[in-house]
């Protein structure tokens, strides 16, 4: 209606805020929209950053394990003994002989009781007063290794093994005439009577 003012434009302040108020603008009461009027927010997933691959060991990081070199297996005093007796029988009686491996285990066997009875009988000359000791230690050195190898094979050859009881027993004696020590065998019966079966056949 032309000539009528709006509650706005009228001076009286009271006036004012009734309008404002009334109309629901600019206050906690603005009419709620419906839900065909409401925006839909679209939901967008959160970027996710791929996952770098593993990295390639460097040639640096990569361990190289190198095996050491195998170190050859050395022999035995005892396996020693019984190629020294091979070669001494064959270089003083000029035939060439093949010991089995029993026939080695024994002459080993006889290397390990002889050792012991040379350093027994070695012990027993230094206890002797110097006027009564003999003057040629009682060693490996010094013993009459020919004979002793002739011995050695054919006692072997036959079973006699210083090592079980009752069969055979290493004695040195000093020979003179040589300055060695020679190696003697004192046998049991049971261990004479198989070797006197073993010469008749």
């Amino acid at each position: 209606m032309e000539g009528q003012k709006k509650p706005w434009e009228s001076e009286n302040p009271d006036a004012v805020r009734d309008a404002v108020q009334g109309s629901g603008l600019f206050t906690g009461n603005a009419p709620t929209p419906s839900a065909e009027e409401r925006p839909t927010a679209s939901v967008v997933p959160p970027k996710t950053s791929p996952t770098p691959p593993p990295a390639a060991p460097s040639e640096q990081s990569k361990a190289v394990v190198v095996a050491p070199p195998a170190q050859p297996t050395q022999p035995t005093p005892a396996q020693r003994f019984a190629n020294a007796v091979e070669r001494e029988f064959t270089a003083n009686n000029g035939v060439s002989i093949q010991l089995t491996n029993f026939q080695r285990k024994i002459i080993q066997s006889y290397f390990i009781k002889i050792d012991m009875v040379l350093a027994e009988a070695e012990r027993k000359r230094l206890a002797k007063s110097e006027k009564y000791r003999d003057a040629v230690p009682v060693k490996w050195e010094n013993v009459n290794m020919p004979q002793l190898a002739v011995n050695v094979i054919a006692f072997s050859a036959i079973g006699l093994d210083p090592a079980q009881p009752n069969h055979i027993n290493p004695i040195p004696f000093k020979n003179n005439n040589t300055g060695k020590y020679d190696i003697t065998f004192v046998m049991d019966s049971k261990a004479a009577n198989t070797a006197s079966m073993c010469r008749m056949m």
